[in-house]
């Protein structure tokens, strides 16, 4: 299986006695990041894992990081965003919508249903929607259903990359876009999805403290990120 060379790792690591903690690069799509801690949950239930999440940026940033890293970027800023774009409703989707573009989920319909009663069992907010996303990756594991990586993006990079150099925001060619996209390019973008959707996870499977983490990339800068970080930790000392 393609876990097999990770798990020879870990278990070198483990019969010398080392803690292991698993760390991974970054992914824009939070449901195929889910998918994957639930995967390797399943596999190795011991060993810690700190997952790669996208640091506060531009829209623009995170589309050249992704041509540059090739990682799938439709669903940019993220994929409860990407869906609202659609919805007909403002700050919510309805279920319908959630099973017009992921139909796999009628599956767990019902648990949808429970999760989204506090806002009626139509419609599903962002905190919603994480929960959803958690409920869901076990499932799909069981199914065998895989996020689609259609979107990865079919540029070759060579040489240094550009954000070591400062030039990752450079025009590279004529400017087409009009103003209105440009606009949208220059939004702000925080991996508040990202964070919901893991800590849905270890909500529901119960992870001891510790076990699933996150690790930024400070693709804006380090002052954004560190800054993210304290207001985050704000809310949630307020929410609980």
């Amino acid at each position: 299986s393609g876990f097999e060379v990770l798990e020879g790792k870990i278990d070198t690591c483990a019969n010398a006695g080392l803690k292991v903690t698993i760390a991974s690069q970054f992914e824009f799509n939070t449901r195929l990041m889910l998918q994957w801690i639930h995967s390797l949950r399943v596999r190795f239930p011991e060993v810690r894992m700190a997952m790669g999440v996208p640091g506060i940026t531009t829209q623009k940033r995170l589309r050249r990081i992704s041509e540059i890293c090739e990682v799938g970027s439709k669903d940019l800023p993220s994929l409860f965003d990407a869906m609202k774009r659609d919805s007909t409703t403002q700050g919510v989707v309805s279920s319908k919508e959630l099973f017009q573009r992921f139909p796999e989920l009628m599956v767990i319909e019902k648990a949808i249903q429970d999760i989204c009663q506090a806002q009626g069992p139509d419609f599903i907010d962002r905190d919603a929607f994480a929960r959803v996303l958690a409920a869901a990756a076990e499932v799909e594991m069981e199914l065998g259903v895989e996020t689609s990586r259609e979107d990865r993006s079919s540029s070759h990079p060579s040489g240094p990359s550009p954000f070591t150099s400062g030039q990752a925001d450079a025009a590279s060619g004529p400017a087409s876009q009009n103003s209105t996209a440009a606009s949208s390019e220059s939004i702000i973008a925080a991996p508040t999805d990202h964070v919901l959707a893991m800590a849905a996870y270890c909500e529901r499977h119960q992870l001891a403290p510790g076990s699933l983490t996150a690790h930024l990339f400070p693709f804006g800068s380090l002052a954004s990120t560190t800054q993210y970080l304290r207001d985050l930790k704000a809310s949630f000392a307020v929410a609980h």
